[in-house]
């Protein structure tokens, strides 16, 4: 009934086919779990995981309202990061727009206002006309190889080589390495948290978290104290020495050890680092503002440098003829 329930709550037509699919194998006899893996594009190995340990504890209802949880906090990060970027880049792109507007139609004018008058350009003005020029003549050029360019780093993004660089840059990039490190901390300790609260084993959920985290080096960190917990070394002193991974984790993971409450302190580090998330996005969008208008009031004065102040000079000097 609701599974029933949720299909006819749901608008998404995919989803929907989804639901569906899953009400048929249920209702076939299929456990949850299993009707649910049928659809690994949907549902990652935390949703698995943690349905087939609700089942099997009989806390479903328990196990999946720590789904819902984990998805909320995720999305909510996600969503002020993506935000924190939307400004800039509707900033940036106006910029351009207006700079490309004013090379191409504004810029051929006051080329041809000078040669009109038999007067030679300044140097700036002569700067912006060869590159007004430049786009004019070869801008089919520059597009296509733009076109092409974007396509080639799409197509290398989703290889093994692109995604390792993109995800190893995201942790040294200036500026923002800290605020993905962060992230990716708090992924780790709330899936962490919700596997191990669940009733997950601890090398089920360290195979799982290497995955949920969505970085390849990040992941492989946690792979490699999987390693060393299978052999018999605490998970504190595993995670410790590996690359990228915050120190205040491991530190957490060991009181938890000595209290026998991990999930507990992994559920605290992840609060910790969602908690600093928050502030940093919020000093980050605090900051880009007046540094976006210092870049405006750049290019804002170079344009009226090129061109209005030369136009006011030529009337100047007709008026002292």
């Amino acid at each position: 009934q609701s599974l029933h329930t949720v299909y006819e709550q749901t608008q998404n037509k995919k989803l929907q086919t989804v639901i569906e699919d899953i009400i048929s194998n249920v209702e076939g006899g299929k456990a949850l779990a299993e009707a649910f893996s049928k659809h690994p594009d949907v549902f990652s190995n935390v949703y698995l995981a943690l349905i087939k340990a609700g089942e099997a504890s009989g806390t479903l209802d328990g196990a999946l309202q720590r789904i819902a949880t984990q998805q909320e906090k995720d999305a909510a990060m996600m969503s002020k990061i993506r935000g924190a970027m939307v400004y800039p880049v509707i900033v940036l792109s106006v910029i351009l727009g207006v700079v490309v507007f004013m090379l191409l139609a504004v810029v051929p004018q006051v080329e041809k206002l000078y040669e009109d008058l038999n007067q030679s350009l300044p140097f700036i003005t002569q700067i912006m006309v060869s590159t007004a020029d430049f786009l004019i003549r070869f801008g089919w050029v520059v597009a296509i190889l733009a076109a092409l360019l974007v396509v080639f780093l799409r197509n290398y993004a989703k290889t093994e080589d692109g995604v390792k660089m993109i995800d190893t840059f995201k942790l040294n990039v200036p500026v923002f390495s800290g605020l993905f490190r962060k992230l990716y901390m708090a992924r780790l300790a709330r899936t962490g948290q919700t596997l191990l609260n669940t009733g997950v084993p601890m090398l089920d959920m360290l195979t799982i978290t290497s995955q949920a985290v969505n970085n390849v080096v990040i992941g492989k960190s946690i792979t490699n104290a999987a390693e060393k917990v299978k052999g018999g070394k605490a998970l504190s002193d595993s995670l410790k020495p590996e690359d990228y991974i915050l120190p205040f984790v491991p530190q957490m993971i060991n009181i938890g050890e000595k209290s026998g409450k991990i999930d507990e302190m992994m559920g605290k580090a992840a609060q910790v680092y969602e908690d600093e998330l928050d502030e940093q996005i919020a000093s980050i969008s605090t900051a880009i503002e007046p540094l976006l208008m210092v870049v405006l009031a750049v290019v804002a004065g170079s344009l009226v440098g090129a061109i209005l102040l030369p136009i006011y000079g030529l009337v100047n000097n007709i008026n002292l003829g």
